[in-house]
């Protein structure tokens, strides 16, 4: 059996015009929970107790620059990913003395479809 010794936990979704303002319906909301805040929780479900049998890890969340500060336009997306830092920092503390380290790689835009759909439906209304 191989052991774990490092996991990207990895999955991204972004909805754009989602305002807390303009009612973002919950099924948005859910779908970008679901990616972004419960895939890395389930992920760190299970990676955590084979990480433990094989005496330890690595654990990278995806995060974003979102997780940090706050985008107009974009308050679900910015709530999920200030959840993934929650998750990291919480879970960093719980397995730092157990020998799994936890962090997230904070990424900026990057350019791909999702970023350009949010740019032109944000900057074209």
């Amino acid at each position: 059996m191989r052991k774990v010794r490092s996991v990207l936990s990895a999955g991204d979704t972004l909805l754009s015009k989602d305002t807390v303002e303009r009612c973002v319906a919950e099924s948005v909301y859910r779908h970008v929970f679901d990616i972004n805040v419960l895939g890395v929780f389930l992920s760190q479900k299970y990676e955590i107790p084979a990480m433990l049998k094989s005496g330890g890890g690595v654990i990278i969340n995806t995060s974003s620059i979102l997780g940090q500060i706050a985008m107009p336009g974009a308050a679900v997306y910015n709530a999920s990913k200030h959840a993934v830092e929650g998750i990291t920092k919480t879970t960093a503390l719980e397995l730092a003395e157990r020998g799994i380290r936890v962090n997230s790689v904070a990424t900026g835009a990057i350019a791909t479809d999702m970023i350009d759909r949010f740019a032109i439906t944000t900057w074209r209304s």
